[in-house]
Order: C-alpha cells, then sequence, then structure tokens
C-alpha cells in the first residue's frame, strides 16, 4: 500500500499530454449511488443492504 501511495504522490501530470480532469461516468455514478444508499443504511440500518454494499466493494 505504501508503494501505490509513493507512487500517486510521485506522478507529475504535467508530463501527460491530455488528462481527464472529471472522473469517469461510472465512478461518479457508482460513488453517488453508494453514498446516497450507505447514508440511508446510516438512519435506517438493514443487514441485507450492508451485505450487499460489502459485496460492491470487493
Amino acid at each position: 500500500m505504501k508503494a501505490n501511495i509513493d507512487s500517486v504522490q510521485r506522478v507529475e501530470p504535467h508530463k501527460f499530454s491530455s488528462i481527464e480532469l472529471n472522473p469517469h461516468f461510472i465512478v461518479r455514478r457508482y460513488a453517488e449511488f453508494s453514498g446516497a444508499v450507505t447514508r440511508l443504511n446510516e438512519e435506517f440500518p438493514n443487514e441485507k443492504i450492508s451485505t450487499l454494499m460489502t459485496r460492491l466493494q470487493v
């Protein structure tokens, strides 16, 4: 994990010709979905939802 963090910190974006600054639409949709479900599950706990969210993270 430390090697991965070090690699990300060493990256030099200016060396790339073109960088997309917006997140990929699938990543954004997943983040919005999982964030909303997680928030709802905090207010209305449900073991099935917790299990499914854990499976999504794998």
